[in-house]
C-alpha cells in the first residue's frame, strides 16, 4: 500500500520538524511525506530541506501564496499521480494528531482476509474536532470563537 501525507505549508517553521517526526516515528510502512509549500518567509524551507536529507520528503515548492485549497488540490494530484492508494491531509500548525493516521489506514484497509472493516467498503475517513469524539487541544477562547463563528457563516451561506 502506497500512502500519501499532504501537509501545505506556509510559516510553519516552529511546528514542521516535531510533526515530520512524528509521523516517520510511527513507522508505517509504503508512507511518503509530501509538503506544498506557499513560498514561506520564515525559514520553514530551509527546515523542511534538513528534514529531507533523514526522511522521505517530497518538496512542491510555489512561486507565491496561492492558498491551502489549491496547495491540497496540488498534493493530492502529485500522490494520485505517483500511485497513491491511501492519500491524507494535514495541516502543518500540530493541530492534527498524526498517531490518529494509523487509525485513519486501518478503517480505509480490508484486514488479509479481504472482508472490509465496519461490514462495508469505505473510501473516506474524514477526522474533525467537532464530531462526536472529537476535541480541540490547545485552543484558547479567540480561537475557538472564531471557528465557530466561521463554522456558522459557512453554515448558513450554504
Amino acid at each position: 500500500m502506497r500512502i500519501s501525507v499532504i501537509i501545505p505549508t506556509f510559516n510553519e517553521r516552529g511546528t514542521i520538524k516535531e510533526l515530520v517526526r512524528r509521523i516517520f516515528a510511527l513507522n508505517i510502512a509504503g508512507l511518503e511525506l509530501i509538503i506544498v509549500d506557499d513560498s514561506s518567509e520564515d525559514g520553514t524551507l530551509e527546515v523542511v530541506r534538513g528534514l529531507k536529507k533523514r526522511y522521505p520528503i517530497t518538496l512542491v515548492l510555489r512561486p507565491k501564496k496561492l492558498g491551502l485549497g489549491s496547495a491540497l488540490r496540488d498534493g493530492l494530484a502529485l500522490a494520485r499521480s505517483r500511485g497513491a492508494t491511501v492519500a491524507l491531509t494535514m495541516d502543518a500548525d500540530l493541530s492534527h494528531d498524526p498517531a490518529r493516521i494509523p487509525e485513519m489506514i486501518t478503517l480505509l484497509s480490508p484486514p488479509s482476509g479481504g472482508v472490509p472493516p465496519h461490514g462495508g467498503e469505505t473510501d473516506l475517513v474524514i477526522g474533525s474536532r467537532r464530531i462526536e469524539g472529537g476535541k480541540i487541544v490547545g485552543w484558547g477562547p479567540v480561537r475557538k470563537f472564531m471557528s465557530a463563528s466561521a463554522m456558522t457563516l459557512a453554515r448558513w451561506a450554504l
